[in-house]
């Protein structure tokens, strides 16, 4: 199913406005007032993560999203095509209105020079204080014992909270670990927002994606045993698993393969969920154990 979706409806939703001042076009929850929300803009904040266009921080109980143009020419393409910076704000009303979980929008600003041209953004959201991604998650739940009825819960939520993303309908083109949070292990939040495509399920080649993703971000951790249970139930009825799974695992050593030549290529050596576990299992062997050539 495919349905039609306004870009006005969502980028104004009821208690949300649209405000012009010098230099900005804003759209913020309309209890905001212009004082508060520049002070987030301008406050420093505690950073994040940082990539040559953008920075992401912390500030209070908000997290600021800046990206510049980089160019004249992209400044120019985003004035003409606006929708691909604004993606994450009205997927995360759409979301919201739809009962998908995801970090509550609070403002998003476009910043443009004298010529109208667009030079940067600023995305506001909520903070998720005391979430940890679904990697974390889990492997806290391995260090502190939890059981196999535990895991399974846990995939299970994983995996309803990805149909719901699903059926809303929407794709998110990044469903890895990284992007799906929790406090609880029993209710699941969708982050990277930029990443969906709101208004149409995905197709099979993009679940499989979808798929591949999730299996890479937990396989580490858990036998087949527990995944394939848990992939099947995200499959839509009459798809055999015994068909899928082959796909999925093919697919998923192909991407780790890709990924750590990347970063091999790189010089960047990212602490992942396989490298915590490994220390774990090396902390709890027994001592005369660690000393066997």
């Amino acid at each position: 199913m495919t349905e039609a979706v306004s870009p006005e409806q969502w980028m104004t939703p009821p208690r949300y406005e649209c405000r012009t001042v010098k230099g900005q076009r804003i759209w913020v929850r309309s209890d905001v007032r212009p004082d508060q929300l520049d002070l987030l803009l301008r406050h420093p904040g505690q950073p994040l993560k940082e990539s040559p266009r953008g920075t992401v921080t912390r500030v209070g109980t908000w997290v600021v999203k800046r990206q510049s143009a980089g160019s004249l020419a992209a400044g120019i393409k985003l004035a003409m095509r606006p929708e691909r910076n604004r993606q994450a704000w009205m997927a995360a009303h759409y979301l919201r209105h739809r009962g998908v979980r995801v970090p509550e929008p609070l403002a998003y600003v476009e910043f443009r020079n004298t010529l109208g041209i667009t030079t940067g953004t600023a995305y506001i959201s909520q903070f998720l204080d005391g979430f940890l991604d679904i990697e974390d998650f889990l492997f806290e739940l391995i260090r502190r014992g939890a059981g196999e009825a535990t895991l399974r819960e846990f995939l299970d939520g994983i995996a309803r909270a990805c149909l719901a993303l699903e059926q809303a309908p929407a794709w998110h083109s990044d469903l890895a670990g990284k992007n799906i949070f929790t406090r609880d292990g029993r209710l699941f939040y969708f982050i990277d927002l930029e990443a969906v495509r709101i208004g149409s399920p995905p197709t099979e080649e993009e679940r499989l994606k979808n798929h591949v993703q999730l299996y890479d971000s937990l396989c580490d951790a858990m036998g087949d045993a527990l995944l394939v249970p848990f992939i099947e139930k995200m499959l839509p009825q009459g798809t055999d698993i015994r068909i899928w799974m082959p796909q999925v695992r093919k697919l998923q050593q192909k991407r780790r393969a890709e990924v750590e030549a990347r970063w091999e290529r790189e010089g960047v050596h990212p602490r992942h969920l396989r490298h915590k576990l490994e220390e774990l299992y090396r902390e709890q062997e027994p001592p005369e154990g660690r000393n066997r050539p």
